[in-house]
């Protein structure tokens, strides 16, 4: 029998994938997300909608403050970084994206993480997940013609 955070964590990657489906977005959940794969990093979803490619680690956050595996970050950068390959052209943006119970989906770029003073995590806290992007945000920034820094971009609140 399966243990409940994983099985949340399925929930989680399913509901996303399907409300991001139902807004335009081809989706695709990892083959290994959450099974402790070493020799390759899989993120838990992947979006693409007008050309622009979102790479997603999923979680669900039930406490104020989220601890994220250095490491794991880390591989994430570098298949962010693979996708991108020497083209200034391709879209590539990456987020957390964190499930709280009884909210809204919340977005959190991953230049935003900052390391820990010990650096063995990244740590996400309360302002981070007020200032996070939103699903409509996520939208936009697929409509967007040309490429921009996320710095750049004004999120809109729910």
């Amino acid at each position: 029998m399966p243990n409940k955070a994983r099985v949340r964590g399925f929930r989680a990657e399913r509901s996303l994938a399907l409300a991001l489906w139902k807004l335009g977005f081809a989706c695709i959940r990892g083959p290994a997300s959450g099974s402790g794969a070493r020799r390759l990093f899989y993120p838990d979803l992947l979006a693409i909608r007008n050309g622009v490619i979102f790479v997603f680690e999923i979680k669900i956050a039930a406490r104020k403050i989220l601890y994220l595996n250095r490491l794991k970050i880390e591989r994430l950068k570098d298949f962010v970084k693979r996708i991108r390959g020497s083209s200034k052209e391709t879209r590539v943006y990456a987020f957390i994206a964190l499930k709280i119970p009884d909210k809204r989906w919340r977005f959190i770029p991953l230049e935003k993480l900052r390391l820990t003073k010990s650096c063995t995590t990244y740590k996400i806290d309360v302002t981070q997940v007020n200032q996070a992007f939103s699903i409509r945000d996520i939208v936009q920034l697929s409509e967007l013609s040309s490429p921009r820094k996320l710095d750049n971009y004004v999120t809109s609140h729910e």
